[in-house]
């Protein structure tokens, strides 16, 4: 505890950690060589504070801290931390042999610096690699000697814990003595102390090469989007998945949640907005959660086994960083049907393999979003890969009545009569999707500076009318629907998806005055110009 008093001695407290941490995991796994894996700016920092504490006497007698080649004196029982930048070669069997023990200190792509360089190092530092991250005690200690309130400490201390490695202490020591300088706020210091995390795991995507197949989301500086209506899905969303899941991560429930989430249906409709914003809400509710976006196209390349590769670096960098959660947002581009194009069948049966390895674990909730759902690979969105499917269906009418409210408050649009031009707007707005709704109301908006004289009602049900007279063809929609249960069977819902169904077949029955729709589009044409529409004149179809 004295070391905690003094401000001037964390850097040597994270370095005799370190070297504690280092000997024990030798002596644990019997090993006399090893390559230690750390930041590669941050090793050189310990290599200084370690070179001067030899210098002090501090270390025990036999550590001999050196840099790219092994010291000159030096006796059998000596432990060597040799630190290697990747311009040196590395030293073989024969001198290894003459120690108790070597510690070669390295970046993530030391391997790959020494084999370009043609400094092919011996298989046995490939074999015996280490990856020592810090324990909560750890990261709670060094933050407490940095100034940090003890409550902020202990939380972040949990949401670092078995990520970070020991020199990026250095990095986090460095960039919270300056937090702590400039504000006494403990809501500000922590969300520095997330910037922090967050910069240190961008680093080590730009340093591992999965930048662009694996990408961070900073779920704390994201705004939700703007999402309105399907209530029935939010709600069964929040009870099964969000409490569920929240609740088996505090450890306050041992029933295990669901293990990810399939967003399927037409486009439009809001299914990347409702991923987003349900991993915004379960990171909120669970600080210790990273969100990260998987896209295995950015992976592609034309060199062989170059795809491959970096797949599973972006599996094992999900791995280390667990627990988390991992968007993928249009999944028909990434684990389409084998035998097809775009990825070769090796990389989804790669990307299955993991699926099946994460399935018995909790620590990755995988979420996914198709507008295609039956080109995906059957393996990747089977039941215990992905135990939810929810298909998002055209909104219904109280869906839509909210999108309509909530946009014209938005955009400023007031309305002589409300009720009675809500109403109509969302009756004429049947069968359409989300976005084509947002997108009338913003032509509205567009449309009244030109023609001020007019109502704002009168331009909003023209704007309707014209839209469900453009090709709208509700029961091909309703259709759509029941194919994409089809598709599967399992998903939740069902029977709000059935009563949207039966909405659009109303709706259209009344339009085409209670007869059956021909074959084709009955209501494709140019409107309601007294021209025959799809083969019907149009007193047949009453918008």
């Amino acid at each position: 505890m004295a070391v905690l008093k003094r401000r001037k001695g964390v850097k040597e407290l994270v370095a005799s950690m370190w070297l504690r941490r280092v000997r024990e995991e030798l002596r644990r796994r019997e090993w006399k060589v090893a390559w230690v894996v750390e930041n590669a700016v941050e090793m050189w920092t310990l290599f200084e504070v370690l070179t001067e504490e030899e210098r002090k006497g501090a270390l025990p007698k036999n550590i001999r801290v050196c840099e790219n080649s092994l010291p000159m004196m030096s006796s059998s029982n000596d432990i060597v931390v040799l630190f290697a930048g990747g311009n040196h070669r590395l030293p073989d069997d024969r001198e290894l042999m003459e120690y108790r023990a070597v510690i070669v200190v390295g970046p993530p792509n030391l391997m790959v610096l020494l084999e370009r360089r043609n400094l092919l190092p011996p298989d046995i530092f490939r074999a015996r690699k280490l990856v020592l991250t810090c324990d909560e005690d750890d990261i709670r200690e060094v933050l407490t000697a940095c100034g940090v309130p003890e409550d902020v400490a202990l939380l972040a201390a949990y949401m670092m814990r078995d990520r970070l490695t020991y020199t990026d202490l250095y990095a986090l020591v460095r960039r919270v003595k300056h937090l702590t300088g400039r504000s006494n706020d403990e809501s500000a210091v922590l969300r520095g102390v997330l910037d922090v995390l967050h910069e240190l795991v961008e680093e080590t995507l730009i340093n591992s090469g999965a930048q662009g197949t694996l990408k961070l989301v900073r779920w704390y500086m994201v705004r939700p989007r703007r999402f309105w209506g399907f209530r029935k899905i939010a709600g069964r969303l929040l009870e099964h998945i969000v409490r569920s899941l929240t609740d088996y991560l505090w450890d306050r429930s041992t029933v295990e949640p669901p293990n990810g989430v399939f967003f399927f249906g037409p486009p439009g409709n809001g299914k990347s907005t409702l991923m987003m914003n349900l991993a915004i809400e379960i990171a909120r509710r669970c600080p210790r959660l990273l969100v990260f976006e998987l896209d295995i196209l950015m992976a592609r390349s034309k060199l062989f086994g170059e795809t491959e590769a970096k797949t599973q670096m972006a599996f094992d960098l999900i791995d280390r960083f667990k627990p988390c959660i991992v968007l993928m947002d249009e999944v028909e581009s990434q684990l389409l049907v084998r035998r097809r194009e775009q990825l070769h069948e090796c990389v989804i049966a790669q990307i299955n393999c993991f699926l099946r390895w994460r399935s018995n674990s909790k620590d990755v909730f995988i979420m996914m979003t198709s507008n295609e759902p039956e080109l995906v690979d059957r393996a990747a969105i089977r039941s215990k890969r992905v135990d939810c499917a929810v298909l998002v269906p055209y909104p219904d009418f109280a869906t839509r009545r909210d999108i309509v409210a909530k946009e014209a408050e938005r955009l400023g649009l007031v309305f002589k009569q409300p009720s009675a031009t809500l109403d109509e707007a969302v009756r004429l707005s049947t069968g359409m999707s989300c976005s084509d709704i947002v997108r009338c109301l913003e032509n509205v908006a567009c449309a009244i500076k030109d023609k001020r004289s007019r109502p704002v009602d009168d331009l909003l049900l023209e704007e309707f009318r014209r839209c469900a007279l453009s090709g709208l063809d509700l029961l091909a929609r309703a259709n759509e629907l029941r194919q994409l249960l089809q598709v599967l069977p399992r998903a939740e819902l069902k029977d709000y998806v059935r009563d949207v169904m039966a909405e659009l077949e109303a709706e259209a029955k009344r339009r085409i005055g209670g007869r059956s729709s021909p074959k084709g589009n009955p209501w494709s044409g140019s409107g309601p110009t007294g021209r025959r529409i799809g083969g019907h004149s149009d007193q047949h179809y009453v918008v």
